[in-house]
């Protein structure tokens, strides 16, 4: 009886271990994915690729778009790859997402008008150098909150093609998209402490002119 519990056993664990790994998705996000400020506060966002299977790219971009009402860009623009209009810092991860050729497209940044930030970088045409296996944190959103309160979020748009603008992640084995997914999130703009407590000191006035009429 313990021969065929042994031999289940033995197949059991060789379909396990002949079974393939799920591969690892591609990824563009944002980080963090929530937060909460008040209003005239600025907070950095980071637009992250994620790679963990290390694959070759010849070319990303992002798309970004957010509630123009609740927040507003502020301007980097020292080491930057390119410095006119309203720009996101990208000049910091120069070097690891520098492909041959630097054929990119400006940071356009139509932040306080339309709500929209497009970042794309790819090789040149003919550039064909070592194959790169880019990953981590590759541009930084500044934003600041505006005076309303609420909810504003952020979120990564386009169809994914590889056409500007868009959102897209190009594999340098056959130039097509291979990011599974763009992650964006929100911000959550607040009172300022001080205007709860004037608030809370407003509603106990209240109550307590209330409790006099009724004596």
């Amino acid at each position: 009886m313990k021969k065929p519990k042994l031999l289940m056993l033995i197949i059991i664990t060789l379909l396990l271990t002949a079974s393939p790994k799920a591969q690892a998705t591609v990824s563009i996000y944002i980080n963090p994915q929530e937060t909460t400020i008040t209003p005239g506060e600025t907070f950095d966002v980071d637009i992250t690729l994620a790679n963990p299977d290390e694959d070759s790219i010849y070319g990303m971009g992002v798309w970004l778009k957010y509630n123009a009402d609740l927040l507003s860009v502020v301007d980097y623009d020292t080491g930057n790859w390119i410095t006119e209009g309203t720009n996101i810092l990208d000049g910091l991860y120069h070097d690891p997402f520098n492909f041959p050729g630097e054929s990119y497209a400006p940071n356009i940044n139509d932040a306080n008008t339309a709500g929209e930030i497009w970042w794309c970088v790819a090789e040149s045409d003919g550039q064909w150098g070592e194959r790169q296996k880019p990953a981590g944190v590759f541009a930084t959103v500044k934003f600041q909150a505006k005076g309303p309160l609420g909810t504003a979020n952020l979120w990564f748009d386009g169809e994914h093609t590889g056409k500007s603008p868009d959102t897209f992640v190009l594999s340098k084995e056959t130039g097509e998209n291979i990011m599974d997914s763009a992650i964006g999130g929100s911000v959550n703009v607040i009172p300022e402490p001080t205007s709860l407590l004037l608030l809370g000191i407003g509603l106990a006035g209240v109550k307590g002119v209330v409790r006099r009429k009724r004596r």
